[in-house]
């Protein structure tokens, strides 16, 4: 069974394609997709938004590990979306590791900007930025992740590929 019977965690900078490539993925492997983000509004009853602007982020990252930890302790094969910064706190990686694969999808920071631009209300935070100061918060706020994602079992580039290209190329690598 590829990815030894494991559920397989897709980690990197939003605007990376986790969630679009995971999609792809669990349907080539026939196993359920899971956002992280989708069960943390299921279970705060109310948007991702919502709970940084009015509990904030530390809230946020302690719900954000309580719902990783329930993904894990189920047990089950599927393809799981993280948070941007979901490898970066309460020892998140390593218990991801331990349970499963991680796959850093590595993005230029170029690419990165052009893809959250677009979406930036809806990203908390990116908040009131647009165009240049996305990429300059990309770069600013977020160089201190990579070393997190530099230490996934599985990295690939996404630069210059599509979203198929990228599940074709970590289904090669389970």
């Amino acid at each position: 069974m590829l990815a030894g019977g494991k559920p397989i965690f897709l980690i990197g900078l939003p605007g990376s394609g986790k969630t679009t490539v995971g999609k792809l993925l669990s349907t080539q492997l026939g196993i359920p997709f899971i956002d992280l983000d989708d069960i943390i509004v299921q279970r705060e009853g109310r948007a991702i938004n919502e709970v940084f602007e009015k509990e904030g982020e530390d809230y946020f990252r302690k719900v954000e590990a309580a719902c990783l930890a329930t993904l894990i302790e189920s047990k089950d094969i599927k393809v799981v979306a993280t948070g941007g910064g979901t490898p970066c706190f309460f020892d998140n990686l390593e218990k991801m590791k331990r349970h499963g694969i991680t796959c850093y999808l590595e993005t230029p920071w170029i690419e990165l900007a052009a893809r959250v631009a677009p979406g930036e209300s809806v990203r908390p935070l990116f908040k009131g930025l647009a165009g240049f100061e996305i990429e300059t918060q990309l770069k600013e706020r977020f160089s201190w992740r990579l070393p997190f994602y530099g230490n996934a079992q599985i990295i690939i580039s996404t630069e210059n590929k599509s979203a198929l290209d990228v599940a074709k190329e970590l289904l090669t690598q389970l």
